[in-house]
């Protein structure tokens, strides 16, 4: 990115708007624009970049706080859109799939908006510890904190399911 490579910067550009595509669950136009600002942000920080996490980590942080902005902006409530998402369902009974849906959509409701962000982190997107933290300015020995405590709320929520 630093020489200005346009191919590179197209990839990174793309990266970005199916990450917040998918993160946020926002249209295609305004993935594209959050896509192009956090691409554009990250060439004017670029000295700012130590490389103790992956370039893309450190790129999809920016990234997030554009779309924290722009939802604080518009006073969005921050959900994720996983729950949206069909689970691997053990039964092929519609009406089965549709109750465990339920379920995860109450236990993630029972996360505060920080707990579901960092639980997402970790479980959906696959961010290591070490990535979430640098994404959110908290210690590991935090995100690890709350990544538990989060999931123990789900388990609880969720029981025997």
């Amino acid at each position: 990115m630093r020489t200005g490579d346009c191919e590179v910067i197209r990839q990174l550009r793309s990266c970005v708007q199916v990450w917040a595509h998918n993160r946020y669950d926002l249209e295609l136009n305004a993935a594209k624009d959050i896509a192009a600002e956090s691409v554009i942000a990250a060439w004017y920080k670029l000295e700012s970049y130590e490389g103790r996490a992956a370039f893309t980590t450190w790129l999809i942080g920016i990234a997030d706080n554009h779309c924290k902005r722009l939802f604080k902006q518009h006073k969005r409530e921050l959900v994720s859109d996983f729950a949206d998402r069909p689970e691997v369902p053990d039964t092929k009974d519609p009406g089965d799939i549709a109750f465990k849906k339920m379920c995860v959509e109450e236990a993630l409701g029972s996360l505060t908006p920080e707990e579901r962000d960092i639980w997402s982190k970790k479980h959906v997107e696959g961010l290591t510890y070490d990535e979430i933290a640098e994404l959110t300015g908290k210690s590991e020995d935090a995100i690890s904190s709350a990544v538990y405590r989060a999931s123990k709320k789900m388990r609880e929520v969720l029981g025997d399911m």
